[in-house]
């Protein structure tokens, strides 16, 4: 949108007419998603669909059916698409710009059960069936999340969402690589199996529009009857991606083990209080923080919490793998620095950056081999006058770097 915005400027007949942004931001990126659906309105295969789709799911999501909020899915393809199965068929079609009719039909809707619709007609309930190709961009599918919020995925994957009529942009608001890697460290020995099945649990809790947390622990067993008194505890079973909504729907956490064997729900999390906690955040987030900290040192443990806002957190919040070759190569580079008769000041403070961007993976004799070097470079160049001088601080190791924080290679 803001190269055709750009490409019209430069067609202006006069210079008063060259506005780049003739139009807001918000018209841009409200055109943008309309031209969009346009292209997702093209999968239905209807003659007359091309400029409905966007505005209709916009007005849906707006509309309340006796006092409630709509829920529900709407496959956006032609009735004879192979990888749908028609379970209950409406005589006369209801045409999608026919919004409360259409509202209404949503409460028929659940996970399993979806609307078909071409983009111009609903024909009734449909279930998915067999391998999708997804080369073929034949089948979207519109999903009414909450009261003016929808979002439109394809083979499973977010293409967009749509807030109080305004689309944005979808970003993965829990990184798969930090999940990963994360959870690597954390429990050793896990496999890319079990990983891929916590994986599918975490985002389909995501969607739990009230918030909710998953603890995930090595001791979940355990965990559950310490807390008894605090939770739900049930018999152990293998959980799916079909059963999250409902046991995510409660207040407190769901405990479940890395094997995705759940064995409590409702579990009010303990803990002390730290200084680690944020005050500008809710209570789930600083229970689980608390809860966290007391676990630490007893069992190996991961918190996926999910606020009300949105918002995503992995505690703990681990910093990134890095390599210790670069560590020590930039360590050799400093020290080269401190053998020369001339001052680079450029590599000095290049390498100092480095230093102080990457302070918490140093240990303890790295520091004091990086902070030994800076000063022989700095007393050896002290009358230097050929640039603005920086002062540095001296490197100090942090308490919680451990070598889990270095790359294999």
């Amino acid at each position: 949108m803001y190269l055709d915005a750009s490409a019209n400027a430069l067609k202006a007949k006069s210079p008063s007419d060259f506005n780049v942004l003739a139009k807001t931001r918000d018209e841009l990126v409200s055109k943008a998603g309309h031209d969009f659906m346009t292209t997702v309105s093209m999968a239905g295969q209807h003659p007359n669909s091309l400029h409905v789709l966007y505005d209709a799911c916009n007005t849906i999501s707006s509309l309340k059916y006796e006092g409630a909020e709509g829920f529900g899915k709407m496959v956006i393809a032609p009735k004879s698409h192979p990888n749908v199965k028609m379970t209950m068929e409406l005589e006369k079609p209801i045409h999608i710009k026919d919004f409360r009719k259409v509202r209404k039909f949503l409460e028929l809707a659940d996970h399993k059960q979806l609307i078909l619709s071409d983009s111009v007609l609903i024909y009734g309930l449909c279930q998915l069936k067999g391998k999708y190709n997804y080369h073929e961009e034949s089948l979207f599918i519109v999903n009414f999340t909450k009261h003016f919020h929808w979002e439109v995925t394809h083979h499973e994957h977010v293409m967009v969402s749509v807030a109080f009529r305004m689309p944005d942009l979808y970003n993965e608001k829990l990184n798969r690589e930090k999940f990963f890697s994360s959870l690597r460290r954390l429990f050793s020995g896990i496999d890319k199996i079990r990983l891929n099945t916590l994986w599918d649990i975490t985002m389909e809790a995501t969607k739990q529009k009230h918030g909710t947390i998953l603890a995930i622990s090595s001791k979940a067993d355990e965990e559950a009857v310490r807390l008894s008194s605090q939770c739900f505890k049930i018999r152990p079973i293998r959980i799916n991606k079909d059963i999250i909504h409902q046991i995510t729907s409660i207040d407190g956490a769901v405990l479940i083990d890395t094997d995705c064997t759940c064995h409590a729900i409702g579990v009010i999390l303990d803990g002390i209080a730290t200084s680690n906690g944020d005050s500008s955040r809710g209570a789930r987030y600083n229970s689980a923080v608390r809860y966290y900290e007391y676990m630490e040192h007893k069992a190996q443990t991961v918190l996926v919490v999910i606020s009300e806002d949105g918002i995503i957190d992995l505690i703990p919040n681990l910093k990134p793998q890095v390599k210790h070759s670069a560590i020590n190569r930039h360590i050799n580079e400093l020290a080269k620095l401190s053998e020369t008769d001339k001052f680079l000041r450029k590599s000095f403070n290049r390498l100092m950056v480095f230093f102080q961007e990457n302070d918490f993976y140093l240990s303890q004799k790295e520091c004091t081999m990086v902070n030994k070097l800076r000063r022989i470079i700095e007393l050896k160049h002290k009358n230097s006058n050929d640039g603005i001088r920086m002062i540095w601080d001296n490197l100090l190791p942090n308490k919680e770097m451990n070598e889990a924080y270095y790359l294999k290679e």
